[in-house]
């Protein structure tokens, strides 16, 4: 029997009139950093700067942020790093309350649980999967990179023999984090909160 796939999307519905919940404080090469797609470490500061609406950050697991990165909490860590063959890469983050006249203040180790906020980290998914399937799916092929799509509108997946890792990024199209529906088990018996479900078969639809 298929492995039931499921692309790993945030929660907006907290965001209100605010576009992300929080903004990295940029640093050199940050450009080069688009969602930790890539299977190579990143050279990040540590920890990497946030400031953000910690009123609505500290009651999700998986904030919505200007990065495109998974960001998680330790608890929402936790049930990843409890399930067999997951690898992943942490990068700790130092998330600062927006609504101080001067956030800079809290950049520093001045550690005021108030403002400051410690437990989450960016979370580099380390397992890619040569899984995309070419005569299936609907797709545009990248005009820069070899093997890589840029436009995706129907997306079908071949299961390997050994399975699918518990999350994932495909080879050909590494912007989408991937789950199998154990994953997605694990992490709905913890509460992880902040997080929208996407069968993979449905993309690119969206849920209403």
């Amino acid at each position: 029997m298929a492995t039931t796939l499921f692309i790993l999307d945030w929660d907006v519905s907290s965001l209100g009139d605010e576009d992300f919940l929080a903004y990295v404080v940029k640093f050199p090469g940050f450009e080069n950093t688009v969602g930790l797609a890539l299977a190579t470490e990143y050279k990040l500061p540590e920890p990497v700067l946030m400031v953000g609406n910690l009123k609505k950050v500290s009651k999700l697991d998986y904030p919505y942020t200007d990065t495109g990165w998974p960001i998680m909490s330790a608890k929402m860590r936790a049930v990843l790093q409890g399930l067999n063959g997951c690898r992943t890469r942490a990068y700790p983050l130092r998330m600062i309350d927006d609504t101080l006249d001067d956030p800079s203040v809290y950049f520093d180790s001045v550690d005021d649980p108030k403002h400051v906020i410690t437990g989450f980290s960016a979370v580099q998914i380390l397992d890619r999967v040569d899984s995309f399937d070419w005569e299936e799916s609907v797709y545009t092929r990248s005009q820069y990179v070899p093997g890589l799509v840029s436009e995706l509108e129907k997306l079908v997946v071949k299961e390997p023999t050994n399975g699918f890792p518990p999350i994932f990024r495909l080879d050909a199209y590494p912007s989408l984090l991937m789950i199998t529906e154990e994953t997605k088990a694990a992490f709905e018996d913890a509460r992880i909160e902040g997080v929208e479900y996407v069968r993979a078969s449905d993309f690119p639809a969206r849920p209403s």
